[in-house]
């Protein structure tokens, strides 16, 4: 399910319980790639997508006040997105960007947001939490990268 976004983006909300117990990053990996390719299969964003396309079409000062009842909060306990980006390098000012590392916001109580973006052949991951909430970041974004070389 994906929704135009105004700036010619697309985007789609789904809510996924994640199989965190496994002690094995790969058998993790799997089953959290089959909870997805299941909930998809089953259309279960479509719900989500709808409300999305409606919510586009309103006018900001609406759709701030829709989003404030909406409480995200009360449904999730992270955000985690991933967008494609160029397969090619790109160039500024004449020097080739090494990486992008995306920044996706943290919203309503909502204290981690994990976003995912592609690049000339590389993953490049952003993470953003409220310190409050996720106090030890540095420890998830290590873990993080442990389990990425430990599966490659």
């Amino acid at each position: 399910g994906e929704v135009a976004g105004s700036a010619g983006g697309h985007f789609s909300a789904l809510r996924v319980r994640l199989p965190v117990r496994s002690g094995d990053d790969l058998a993790r990996l799997q089953a959290t790639r089959a909870v997805l390719d299941r909930l998809k299969a089953d259309s279960a964003w479509s719900g989500v997508s709808g409300l999305l396309r409606v919510a586009e079409q309103l006018p900001p000062p609406l759709f701030g006040a829709l989003a404030r009842r909406l409480r995200i909060g009360r449904i999730a306990n992270l955000i985690a997105t991933n967008v494609p980006g160029p397969a090619e390098p790109r160039y500024l000012c004449g020097q080739r960007v090494e990486a992008v590392y995306p920044i996706m916001p943290i919203v309503d109580n909502v204290g981690l947001s994990l976003a995912a973006y592609s690049y000339d052949g590389g993953l490049h991951l952003g993470l953003n939490a409220d310190a409050d909430l996720v106090p030890d970041l540095q420890i998830l974004a290590e873990g993080m990268s442990e389990a990425f070389q430990a599966m490659s």
